[in-house]
């Protein structure tokens, strides 16, 4: 069964890939590369540091509707579906309220997770079903081995609802790779993560 696909750019050196999972069991590696010459891969027992912090930052999808086709959509926020996916690597609920999540490499904006896990009550006028779904307010929460995404520009309900407003459009750039950072309530960081832009000499035409 996969587990994880990780996919890095000619000329990368010394970047680490976290894979999480159960264990106590056979793992393989499928590598394909262009040059093996050039490339090295270590495994190391990660689970210490994993069990400390369990909610990690897992991928940033920086890359999402083009300036075009967000006009053409009536949408003011370009790039909306840009997201940012975190992931509960444990087996209990993981409180997530009070936290935030910025992009220190702008500086801004900072997110701020609520209180109460988002719900929306959208149900065509179905009330008991809107009762069932948001009340009461539940916990904000990731579940075990469960995963949440920030977007950019408009909550997707079915990946937890969360999503920042930023006037100014897209938060993750297309063309310097901007980084991360998740903190708990207490300021304290959690887990960073950035991304890798391919080079425009290795695109696939």
């Amino acid at each position: 069964m996969l587990i994880e696909r990780i996919s890095y750019s000619k000329g990368m050196s010394g970047d680490t890939a976290y894979i999480i999972d159960e264990g106590g069991r056979d793992y393989y590696l499928k590598i394909i590369v262009a040059n093996l010459a050039n490339w090295a891969v270590t495994v190391e027992d990660y689970a210490g540091e994993s069990a400390a912090e369990p909610v990690q930052i897992t991928s940033i999808h920086y890359k999402g509707m083009d300036y075009l086709s967000t006009i053409a959509s009536n949408r003011l926020i370009v790039e909306w579906d840009e997201y940012i996916e975190i992931k509960n690597t444990s087996y209990s609920p993981q409180n997530i309220a009070g936290w935030t999540l910025k992009n220190i490499t702008k500086g801004q904006p900072t997110f701020i997770f609520p209180i109460f896990t988002p719900c929306s009550c959208n149900y065509l006028g179905s009330l008991q079903k809107c009762v069932e779904e948001c009340y009461p307010p539940r916990p904000d929460t990731i579940e075990p081995r469960e995963s949440i995404r920030v977007y950019t520009g408009e909550p997707q309900w079915e990946s937890g609802g969360y999503c920042f407003y930023y006037g100014p459009g897209d938060i993750w750039n297309n063309e310097t790779p901007d980084t991360a950072v998740l903190y708990n309530a207490e300021g304290q960081e959690v887990s960073r993560k950035s991304y890798v832009i391919p080079s425009k000499n290795n695109a696939i035409k």
